[in-house]
């Protein structure tokens, strides 16, 4: 049932956990809860794809999630790609597109692993629906939902990241990125979960730094955000993770961008790519309404 539609009084066991119901007479409007931004997202313990970076601790990222996601590659094999992502309600996590696309197939299972600063430990959650924005193309609209078997309990030491409930004004604003991907660009993926900080770019000086490329022909300011970090970058492996900021006036944390894409890892000039939050506000709502 949508948000709005009224049923039969027969159909409100489906309200239980999932939304309000109003008894009208013989029959119940539904009314969808909020399932985002609920009291307690955001907060996080203060600091005291990552390249150069430094460890960080469950209380100052609860949201982050490690994804291992299995597929069936070419020759007809199984074999796993990681990603990140964060936590967004308890049964839905927030991640890359391209980490739920691999040139046109589809993840035959996916584990989420949360409440861990180690690779594959801590609880652990299986995927039961894997949604893709309808638009996305790889290099635009690169964000996806997995929606959980069973809710994540949440506690003190795992919670939601907030979202965006307007516009921000971003540029030279202080972000921060998680994950376990590579610490070099050749090299191993990270067993520990890292963090760097680096810094909004404004959109045209991010264009100017790919003019010998193609790669942002199709974007915009609207669906993407570029941060820089010298020597700092993330890398294969944090796909899908969080660009979280700080909102100043309760210093909860935002999630502002989705890890996508860049070429190479901290090579000197070279922004990070990331997808803008912000703009798939609604659809991620009207996603959770639907599939709840």
């Amino acid at each position: 049932a949508a948000s709005g539609e009224c049923v039969s009084t027969t159909q409100a066991v489906k309200c239980l956990m999932c939304f309000i119901c109003v008894v009208l007479s013989s029959y119940i409007c539904v009314v969808y809860t909020d399932s985002i931004n609920k009291a307690g997202c955001g907060v996080a313990a203060p600091l005291g794809r990552i390249v150069h970076g430094a460890k960080i601790n469950r209380p100052q990222v609860p949201w982050i999630v490690y994804i291992v996601i299995k597929y069936m590659n070419a020759t007809n094999h199984s074999a796993n790609i990681m990603c990140g992502g964060s936590i967004i309600s308890p049964s839905f996590i927030l991640t890359a597109a391209h980490c739920l696309n691999r040139k046109g197939r589809y993840p035959l299972s996916a584990t989420i692993y949360y409440n861990a600063t180690r690779r594959r430990e801590g609880p652990r959650r299986k995927a039961a629906l894997f949604i893709i924005h309808p638009w996305y193309d790889r290099l635009a609209n690169d964000i996806g939902l997995i929606k959980l078997q069973w809710p994540i309990s949440f506690d003190k030491f795992v919670h939601a990241v907030c979202l965006p409930t307007k516009y921000y004004k971003l540029v030279h604003r202080p972000s921060l990125v998680a994950g376990w991907g590579r610490t070099v660009e050749d090299g191993q993926s990270s067993n520990d979960l890292l963090y760097i900080t680096s810094v909004v770019l404004p959109y045209e000086l991010c264009k100017a730094t790919f003019n010998k490329s193609s790669l942002l022909k199709k974007l915009s300011n609207v669906t993407v955000i570029c941060t820089l970090s010298k020597f700092k970058d993330s890398c294969k492996g944090d796909s899908g993770g969080p660009l979280t900021t700080w909102r100043q006036k309760n210093d909860l944390s935002v999630q502002i961008g989705i890890v996508s894409f860049g070429i190479g890892c901290a090579r000197p000039d070279k922004p990070g790519i990331y997808t803008r939050v912000a703009t798939f506000v609604p659809w991620i709502r009207h996603q959770i309404a639907k599939y709840n």
